[in-house]
């Protein structure tokens, strides 16, 4: 597959634009992390691993569970793959600023 046929795929840019968007903000959000428990709140080093791990995990079970949960709302809310995926990332979104 040539460069060209790559990019005219829309597979392609159903994954890259996405990625795209997101890794800058999810690379500032770990790197943000340590900083902001050390100049807030005087964490030392041993403090900021104690804790700095945690949105990692969650966001690790974010995807695990995003990955299991589209079936059930299919058969839950009757509604088709698509519209049972966009139902998980509105959620996982809702989830994300919801405890803000």
């Amino acid at each position: 597959m040539s460069v060209g046929q790559i990019l005219r795929n829309r597979q392609f840019w159903g994954i890259a634009l996405p990625r795209f968007l997101a890794e800058p903000a999810w690379g500032t959000f770990n790197a943000w992390i340590p900083l902001f428990m050390f100049k807030v709140y005087g964490f030392n080093l041993k403090e900021i691993a104690m804790f700095a791990w945690m949105p990692m995990l969650f966001a690790d079970l974010g995807c695990i569970l995003g990955g299991y949960l589209p079936p059930l709302f299919q058969r839950w809310f009757g509604v088709n793959l698509i519209v049972s995926r966009k139902m998980v990332v509105t959620l996982g979104a809702v989830l994300m600023i919801g405890p803000v």
